[in-house]
C-alpha cells in the first residue's frame, strides 16, 4: 500500500502472479462457467479470499464514506455469481474447491449456512480451529482491521489490477 499511495497508477506497478492452468469442465448451468483449476488454485483462493475480506471491512465501514458502497458493489462482481438457482447455494461464489473450502467461504461471504446438497459432507470436513481458510481470514483480518476506506481500495485495486499472470487454457480432449 504504501508503495502505490503517492499517485494510484496501478499501471506503473506490476506484480507477475504465475501460471493459471485450468481445464474448462462440462457445467449443466449455462449461467456459470465451470474450471478445473491444475495449477493455481491456492493464489486464486488466497486473492478471492482478501478481496471479499476487504468489502466486509468496506462494509463495517461503510457509514463512514458514501463511497465504501460504491467499493463494495464494484468487488461484489468479483465475490458473487448473481444467480437465483435456490438447491445450491455454493453456486453464488465464483472460486471455491470441492475438498473443505466451500462452506468457511461461503461463511465469509454470506454469513449464513448455505442450502446445498453438499452441506453435510462439507460440515464434516470443516474443523473451524484447523481450517485454513479461517486461519488466513483472522490472519487477514488484524492485518486490515486498522485500515480506512481509501487504503482498503487501494489494496483492492493492487490485487485488480497490479498481479499480472498467464492464463492457460487446456483441453479436455487434447491434455
Amino acid at each position: 500500500i504504501n508503495e502505490l499511495s503517492g499517485d494510484g497508477d496501478f499501471d506503473q506497478h506490476e506484480h507477475f502472479f504465475g501460471p493459471i492452468v485450468v481445464l474448462e469442465k462440462f457445467n449443466s448451468d449455462p449461467q456459470l462457467k465451470r474450471f478445473l483449476v491444475i495449477d493455481g488454485q491456492q493464489r486464486i483462493t488466497t486473492v478471492y479470499l482478501l478481496l471479499a475480506l476487504i468489502s466486509e471491512q468496506l462494509e463495517k465501514k461503510s457509514s463512514m464514506s458514501d463511497d465504501a458502497d460504491q467499493y463494495i458493489q464494484q468487488l461484489e462482481k468479483y465475490l458473487k455469481n448473481d444467480i437465483s438457482d435456490k438447491s445450491d447455494d455454493y453456486k453464488k461464489l465464483k472460486v471455491y474447491s470441492s475438498k473443505g473450502d466451500r462452506l468457511p467461504l461461503y461463511l465469509i461471504l454470506f454469513s449464513n449456512n448455505p442450502v446445498s446438497p453438499f452441506l453435510a459432507a462439507d460440515q464434516q470436513l470443516y474443523i473451524p480451529l484447523h481450517n485454513k481458510i479461517n486461519m488466513f481470514s483472522n490472519y487477514a483480518r488484524r492485518k486490515i482491521k486498522n485500515h480506512n476506506i481509501p487504503q482498503l481500495w487501494q489494496l483492492a485495486q493492487s490485487l485488480l489490477q497490479c498481479l499480472k499472470f498467464v492464463w492457460i487454457p487446456l483441453d479436455e480432449d487434447k491434455d
